[in-house]
């Protein structure tokens, strides 16, 4: 295979005779790792590079809106009729280059992964930032190791792009075909960062073209960038729908704005065999308030002049929270029954305050009235994925082609009992990562649950009933008006509070798509997704988000929470602009809203300032 090259919108693009590519931007040289090499799994532990195929050609590629190079490799022994082609070309009126993997032939045995395009070199001086969570910035040489591999639409990538800066200019990875893959992270200590994108099979097949698309930044360049252009992609496909846009058909978004949000329960059990049993003290497994006893709350704190807040409401069911779904219904009789929920929701209604139930249609629990082994996802082993950590104890997976059928029948209840539900939260579904189904009666590719999981929010948003979910992965926002939380990576991969974040946090999610999504944020120092020593009322108030309330907050909350909720209201439907570091480090911060807007935070100080308001 020989090396070639061609040239298109300024841009020179170099193989060599391993099928590596380097590129000559007007932002530098970007060329693939030189111990990358093109690469497919048969099975677990069959790696086969590329180089193996018996018959191996590269040629040159030309149409009327670009040209680069097209790859073809045949005949290899470990994988028998298996053809692949690749195609790297420079679009000419942008300069885009379009990295795409295609699957001529599929193999006669299941090929289980592929690693190409490569990873660049990135030495120097540099950041690299992901849409990890929130958002990650990692720059060469810091000092903490960060390995990871994920999905994309999972925690490891709201959003299925990156990107890296250096200097001279950078580079935007934009995943086109998000899902059916992932990335690793690589940084060593001290050292430099690599980012690795990979492939995987869709029920056992390559099945369709895979595509990356690299859009390269001039000097001076940064994540901000990177987010403009990656909001861009999403408005040009159609996909960016904001809150206002959203508020035409749902005006009660109007109302969810600036609402302390309140996130309290009813009943909790523990089966013995789940993760959360506690041995040590049985009694603490079992216990509820009634929706009477919430209800009285909502009217304390409306007297305490809360004006406005959005009941969360968790473990309403018979079964108690995260037990029984998807047959939660009826509500947990001890504590009010039907005519309890009502009359909770009726109480919200006279108070002025939003409410809304947690829900689950994916954890699939096998004591469950209607459980039923042949709607539970089966994976392409022929086995159906079986858990014990949540509170329900055993469960599998619901296929998603199920869950519209579930979701229908549930919320038709709740509305023939007189349950007024302003909102409701279906868990799970926008941050783990898609299923696929091999079932023989509702055969499910990743991409088609994603477009179930859609189907039950859009049931639920023609119903007038606001649509909230875990976390906020990409494929979600067209539907969903808010979420539970999205905060950071901590050290080492962990949620709990109680370490350092990994790598830098940055609002890269928010800085796509703040105007679009309501996000809550927790007002402790440290707590879920919170670095140890961050307050999160200031992440709060950074990131222009809901804030979070005790049912029985006392003046001291409430006052401090009425500020975060005062400047939701200010910035909650506009575009964040721009985030910045001020100073030297990293603890002092900026964000530039629309119309004028800024806030500055200083966690090392504790402070905070409005600007422009």
């Amino acid at each position: 295979m020989d090396a070639m090259t061609c040239s298109c919108a300024g841009i020179i693009m170099h193989t060599d005779a391993q099928g590596r590519i380097a590129l000559e931007t007007e932002c530098g040289t970007w060329r693939w790792r030189e111990d990358y090499a093109p690469r497919f799994w048969m099975g677990e532990d069959a790696e086969i590079p590329f180089s193996a195929a018996q018959e191996k050609e590269v040629f040159p590629w030309k149409t009327g809106v670009g040209e680069g190079f097209r790859w073809v490799w045949r005949g290899f022994a470990a994988a028998p009729g298996l053809e692949l082609q690749a195609i790297a070309w420079i679009e000419g009126t942008n300069g885009n280059v379009h990295l795409e993997l295609i699957p001529i032939v599929e193999a006669e045995g299941r090929v289980t992964r592929v690693e190409w395009p490569g990873p660049f070199s990135f030495d120097g001086v540099g950041d690299t930032a992901l849409a990890a969570m929130q958002g990650m910035l990692i720059p060469n040489g810091w000092e903490q190791e960060i390995t990871h591999e994920g999905w994309y639409y999972s925690r490891a990538a709201y959003m299925p792009v990156w990107g890296q800066f250096r200097p001279e200019g950078g580079y935007v990875a934009i995943v086109e075909t998000p899902w059916d893959g992932g990335y690793g992270i690589e940084h060593p200590k001290g050292g430099c960062t690599t980012v690795r994108p990979y492939w995987m099979p869709s029920l056992g097949r390559l099945a369709y073209t895979r595509s990356i698309r690299l859009t390269f930044l001039p000097a001076g360049s940064d994540y901000n960038d990177m987010a403009a252009v990656y909001r861009r992609y999403v408005e040009d496909h159609g996909r960016l729908v904001t809150l206002r846009q959203k508020a035409v058909t749902h005006p009660r978004i109007h109302d969810l704005i600036g609402s302390a949000i309140l996130h309290e329960g009813i009943y909790t059990h523990i089966e013995p065999c789940s993760a959360y049993y506690n041995k040590d003290n049985p009694e603490a497994n079992d216990h509820y308030v009634t929706f009477g006893t919430r209800a009285s709350q909502l009217r304390e704190l409306k007297a305490k002049g809360v004006d406005a807040a959005y009941l969360h409401l968790d473990g309403w069911g018979h079964g108690g929270y995260d037990n029984l779904h998807p047959d939660a219904l009826p509500p947990h009789e001890p504590s009010g029954g039907w005519e309890g929920l009502a009359e909770l929701s009726r109480t919200c209604k006279e108070l002025g305050y939003l409410f809304g139930v947690h829900d689950q249609y994916r954890d699939y629990y096998l004591n469950a009235k209607t459980y039923d082994p042949n709607m539970a996802v089966v994976d392409m082993d022929g086995h159906r994925p079986l858990e014990t950590i949540w509170a329900g104890g055993a469960q599998e997976l619901l296929c998603a082609t199920q869950a519209p059928l579930y979701v229908t029948r549930n919320f038709d209840a709740f509305q023939r009992h007189g349950v007024e539900l302003t909102g409701t939260y279906l868990d799970v579904f926008s941050v783990v990562e898609l299923d696929e189904c091999n079932h023989p009666w509702h055969r499910m590719t990743r991409r088609e649950c994603a477009e179930m999981r859609r189907q039950c929010f859009s049931q639920l948003l023609a119903r007038g009933i606001l649509i909230s979910s875990e976390e906020v992965v990409d494929w979600s926002m067209p539907e969903l008006i808010y979420c539970h939380h999205a905060p950071y990576w901590l050290e080492g991969f962990h949620l709990d509070g109680k370490r350092p974040a990994m790598g830098i946090p940055i609002p890269l999610f928010n800085l796509v798509y703040h105007d679009c999504v309501i996000i809550p944020w927790s007002q402790t120092v440290g707590g879920w997704g919170l670095p140890a020593e961050d307050d999160g009322f200031l992440h709060c108030l950074l990131n222009g988000g809901a804030a979070y309330l005790s049912i029985t907050a006392g003046e001291k909350e409430i006052a401090r929470n009425r500020i975060a909720r005062e400047f939701q209201r200010k910035v909650g439907l506009s575009r964040m602009l721009r985030h910045s570091f001020v100073g030297e480090g990293y603890r002092r911060q900026r964000v530039e809203f629309e119309g004028g807007i800024a806030v500055e935070v200083d966690f090392e100080q504790g402070t905070y300032a409005f600007l422009g308001c």
